[in-house]
């Protein structure tokens, strides 16, 4: 079997159950599925047990994947929210330049240990999770604003996820940060199926508290790193 499935006119991902098929596919640069419903040890990137899994957007992201196209991840009234690609480094680092940005976080690589950084970011973080830490636009303008983000880490458990994010600082004092972290805190618990969001906020950063104030999380512990407090939401 060797069967193109369509999204739309520009999504176009094969799904074949042999390695002959999925070797004409890689040949020809193609995005390919493996379907190996006998645990056969077919060797594909995207390897399914079953065909309930295809759907629009498995196929989208498995297309989005194969050519580097970063994921659209959510809208709200003013912002959009999308994976980084390594064309958006340079305003990237523009943004971190910005007066303030890195006081309360980490600054970026030098260039190309930040390059090779996202690279890998991209493929074992994106790749693996299907999450991360996205960039935020403003969507009148398709200005970057900012970062923010979940992450799994080994520290908390399946079902928690970590939140961060920053601000560009031309773009704070608008409500941009509590804009996308409610945002972000709603597509976590229903899309992701997370039951616990924690952030981790360095006490002298007041507007963050007030922001973790303000979305209802509650100060659990002050064991963070670098005598950061560790803040939890619910649900």
């Amino acid at each position: 079997m060797k069967q193109s499935y369509h999204v739309d006119p520009d999504i176009d991902v094969w799904v074949c159950d042999n390695q002959a098929d999925i070797d004409w596919c890689i040949a020809n640069n193609e995005p390919v599925i493996g379907y190996d419903p006998e645990d056969a040890g077919l060797h594909c990137e995207e390897i399914l047990l079953d065909l309930e899994g295809i759907d629009d957007a498995y196929l989208t992201r498995v297309h989005h994947r194969f050519y580097g196209i970063p994921m659209e991840i959510l809208e709200t009234k003013r912002l959009r929210v999308r994976e980084l690609s390594l064309t958006d480094l340079p305003d990237l680092f523009i943004l971190y330049e910005g007066e303030g940005m890195t006081d309360y976080i980490e600054p970026l690589f030098p260039y190309e240990e930040e390059l090779s950084y996202q690279k890998n970011y991209i493929q074992y973080i994106y790749g693996f999770y299907g999450y991360g830490m996205w960039l935020v636009f403003d969507k009148a303008t398709g200005a970057l604003v900012g970062r923010a983000g979940v992450e799994s880490k080994e520290e908390w458990p399946e079902d928690t996820v970590e939140m961060g994010y920053v601000i560009g600082a031309a773009y704070q004092r608008q409500g941009y940060a509590t804009e996308v972290c409610a945002a972000i805190m709603e597509y976590a618990h229903t899309t992701l199926e997370k039951t616990r969001i924690v952030c981790r906020v360095n006490p002298k950063n007041l507007a963050s508290v007030r922001l973790m104030q303000n979305l209802g999380f509650e100060k659990v512990d002050n064991y963070g790193e670098n005598d950061e407090d560790v803040w939890s939401k619910k649900y």
